[in-house]
């Protein structure tokens, strides 16, 4: 069967779950193939989920309904939330694991968790075919490899019954001769981690979570992991107390290792928190709040977005990070020269960058002026090669951010921002305040929804913009900063000035691509023409 053609006939029952990164989609698709001419039943994604149904809720029902579960272990996966989640709920139904090396890469810490007392398959050399028949033929006997051996589930039970019964009988013992001292010596790790806990009044909760971040206590928050708390307490500690734990973390390397651990455990670096100037934004702009060099490094190291996420509706500054990242580097005052250039470097490796303003835009907001000619004197001085990039599609072609967004949801960002047309063009008729505008790169995705950099080229209202695509590709919603215009809504007051409204703030134009007809819709109305890429685009405007 190819994998790569839908099944219209679902089996109700799969002998095994395929989990992939969908960089390693190709090489996925060749091992399904390979295991089903050996007369098994695969699982994979796209091919098996169902039309108009939920992608996660039909990766569940996959992962239910598979006998065991093999992840292609790559450095895609290593990255990927998706795969990360895959795994966990294989590991909490008690599936059987079987890892395959596809990369020379060990497995990242958030899956070695789940895999580690699994012995991994090496298939470096490409040829799948060959690997699969070894591993048709474990699941056909219901085997596991243990120690580079092929040992029967049934066989390791008589060898463990009779020892099992012997320890069993010294425990007994044990524990009636030297209760209560010694109970907590036959705990596992875990469980030790667990009693510590309880002896300091916390409970795995999130609330407990939060408590020790706010105080910063690293010895404690190491309790929490070691206990295998979940990433979703762990997520709501961040969202209660994260600003407080950069703040109180200064300068303490072991808060910093425990803030990767989290990561690790499952904490999305990109994160959206409440805020006191957004309703929401990443959670790196808390560490920038806080001034916490050390942490903002860690974030982006962890596939944090230097764009990070801010909700602009309405939003009276004119300044925001998603768009402008440098600025809150070069801004700090409390920050010495060496480690304002450190950050800097660190959204630079990121992929933190700005294209250059419309020539042709005669009013662009002299806020965004100031903070392109402040990127260009200090990517002079600190040699940042890739924070002012070339516009339109050719801002496109190095995307460090899509590549990790892809990784991350599963879905291939990368192929979207190639897809997407560079200008839209107003026409005859359309809306004045609109004139059209230019898609330039990738910043953040955050809930499906990838934001772009956008400029208007020209009108009083020229200036840097953002884009944001809905999942499906065809719904947009176009940001900029402008004076009041019908319709589109009051600005929300300064965080200190609340009883001044201001005129001018982040209004939204929604939209939607017709790719078919190369036109963007706007209000059901006007249509405006896409342009796609092209080298003569840049001069046809």
């Amino acid at each position: 069967m190819n994998a790569t053609v839908g099944n219209a006939d679902k089996a109700r029952e799969y002998t095994v779950f395929v989990s992939h990164a969908s960089a390693d989609r190709d090489i996925a698709a060749e091992f399904v193939d390979a295991i089903e001419s050996k007369g098994l039943t695969a699982w994979i994604a796209p091919r098996d989920i169902s039309p108009g149904r939920e992608y996660a809720e039909e990766i569940i029902k996959g992962i239910d309904q598979s006998k065991c579960f093999v992840l292609l272990v790559s450095g895609a996966s290593n990255l990927s939330a998706h795969v990360r989640r895959e795994v966990e709920r294989a590991a909490s139904k008690s599936k059987p694991i079987y890892p395959v090396r596809i990369e020379d890469v060990p497995p990242s810490p958030k899956l070695e968790y789940f895999i580690s007392m699994h012995q991994s398959l090496d298939a470096l050399d490409g040829v799948l075919a060959t690997h699969a028949e070894r591993i048709a033929a474990a699941i056909a006997s219901d085997e596991e490899w243990v120690d580079n051996r092929v040992l029967t589930r049934r066989r390791r039970w008589r060898i463990g019954a009779g020892l099992s019964s012997i320890l069993l009988a010294a425990v007994v013992f044990i524990s009636v001769v030297f209760a209560p001292d010694m109970r907590t010596f036959f705990m596992n790790h875990q469980d030790r981690a667990v009693n510590e806990l309880a002896k300091r009044g916390s409970a795995l909760g999130s609330a407990d979570v939060a408590r020790a971040m706010g105080s910063a206590n690293v010895a404690e928050l190491d309790l929490f992991l070691e206990a295998g708390i979940g990433s979703g307490a762990l997520t709501d500690g961040f969202v209660q107390a994260g600003r407080t734990f950069f703040e109180r973390s200064q300068g303490n390397p072991e808060a910093v290792r425990w803030l990767k651990d989290a990561i690790a455990a499952g904490v999305d670096p990109n994160l959206t928190v409440e805020s006191e100037h957004y309703v929401r934004e990443g959670l790196i702009s808390s560490a920038f709040g806080s001034g916490n060099v050390a942490a903002i490094l860690a974030l982006l190291e962890s596939g944090a977005s230097p764009h990070p996420y801010q909700d602009l509706h309405l939003s009276p500054y004119a300044v925001p990070r998603i768009l402008f990242p440098y600025t809150y580097a070069f801004r700090q005052d409390q920050w010495t020269d060496a480690q304002q250039a450190k950050v800097a470097r660190g959204l630079a490796a990121a992929g933190a960058a700005l294209v250059s303003p419309e020539e042709d835009a005669f009013s662009f907001q002299h806020h965004h002026i100031d903070q392109y000619k402040q990127l260009v004197e200090a990517s002079e001085r600190l040699d940042l090669a890739s924070a002012v990039r070339p516009s339109g599609c050719a801002a496109r072609l190095s995307e460090p951010i899509c590549e990790r967004a892809t990784a991350e949801a599963g879905k291939d960002w990368c192929a979207v921002a190639k897809s997407m047309p560079e200008h839209i063009v107003a026409g005859n008729s359309y809306d004045h305040r609109m004139v059209g505008f230019t898609i330039h790169h990738l910043l953040t995705v955050v809930q499906g929804r990838g934001y772009f950099l956008a400029t208007t080229p020209k009108g009083w209202h020229g200036g840097y913009a953002l884009l944001e695509v809905a999942a499906n590709e065809r719904d947009w919603s176009l940001y900029q900063f402008m004076s009041p215009g019908a319709g589109l809504g009051h600005c929300k007051p300064y965080i200190d000035q609340p009883d001044y409204r201001p005129d001018n703030c982040w209004r939204r134009f929604s939209m939607r691509w017709e790719p078919d007809r190369s036109v963007v819709r706007l209000s059901d109305y006007y249509d405006y023409t896409a342009r796609e890429c092209s080298t003569a685009s840049t001069s046809d405007r």
